[in-house]
């Protein structure tokens, strides 16, 4: 298995996307093996670029405090998962562009062999791109943030925000809510964890594949009940003659146009058994031979 050190290195010439052809060069992890905590964002910013090393601008800053508030005695590894710098030109200013889908898949090699190289006890998804690397898609950050889930690695991983998030808060107050639940999020992911985390995401985990497999199974059910009643229906089907079949046919149009009244008392007819029966009715009078109903076997 390949050293954080060798990755590294290789990692510098990686030209897996275009972003390379910009960008300063490769902002790889870091820390070091065997960390409790592995941190993953979205990708470097200017000062990262730069400097060619991650969280190392405003965000990074945040970052690092809150750790050192919730987590002082924890090894941590931090990391990106896309290693450039992706930006639009604003004058002088380089303003940074959410990473795309084919950025995360071409630095999806690397990230898995951090994973593998560091093998952290938890992994930590910060904003919605760490979590599509770490979890693929279809996992929200709004609405599971806090929340544990279990990974390809086997490792569990605990959803946030980026930190940058909370940089983008409208108002001071805004900003001082936002850190918090943001530490809050460490806080009681690291306590769940240390509860016995991979116990309990695997638990999760079944439960959810259990749940799947009873939404498939009244599917199903529902899917054969239909069946039958299909099948029921056309057992039990008239063999008409073509005249009385025409007749019954014209009166099922008048009942589905909601036009179709009983002879007797001028109401008008709702039930779809009854307007077959007026139709059987006028086909009779009108001398047509009309079979009666089969008997139902006990």
């Amino acid at each position: 298995m390949p050293t954080l050190e060798t990755l590294r290195r290789e990692a510098a010439h990686c030209e897996r996307c275009e972003l390379y052809r910009r960008a300063t060069q490769t902002v790889f992890g870091e820390g070091t093996a065997g960390a409790d905590l592995m941190l993953v964002g979205e990708e470097p910013g200017d000062r990262e670029d730069l400097a060619g090393r991650p969280f190392v601008g405003p965000a990074g800053a945040l970052l690092h405090t809150v750790l050192a508030e919730v987590a002082p005695a924890r090894s941590t590894y931090i990391t990106n998962a896309v290693k450039h710098f992706n930006f639009i030109e604003r004058g002088k200013r380089r303003i940074h562009v959410k990473p795309k889908v084919i950025h995360i898949e071409a630095c999806e090699p690397w990230l898995d062999a951090e994973v593998a190289a560091v093998q952290p006890r938890l992994i930590v998804a910060l904003g919605a791109t760490a979590v599509r690397a770490l979890l693929g898609p279809g996992v929200g950050v709004l609405e599971n943030r806090g929340k544990l889930f279990p990974s390809r690695f086997g490792i569990p991983v605990l959803v946030t925000i980026h930190p940058a998030a909370i940089l983008r808060a409208i108002d001071t107050d805004s900003r001082r809510r936002e850190r918090k639940s943001f530490a809050n999020d460490l806080r009681r992911g690291i306590a769940l964890f240390d509860r016995g985390a991979m116990e309990e995401t695997v638990g999760m985990a079944t439960r959810k594949k259990t749940t799947r497999k009873k939404t498939a199974a009244k599917k199903s059910t529902a899917k054969r009940t239909t069946a039958k009643k299909t099948t029921a229906k056309k057992k039990t089907t008239r063999k008409y003659s073509k005249k009385a079949g025409s007749k019954v046919k014209k009166v099922m149009e008048e009942f589905s146009s909601g036009k179709l009244r009983s002879g007797r008392s001028g109401k008008k007819v709702t039930s779809r058994k009854q307007a077959i029966a007026i139709g059987i009715s006028e086909a009779r009078a009108e001398g047509d031979k009309v079979p009666s109903a089969p008997k139902r076997s006990r």
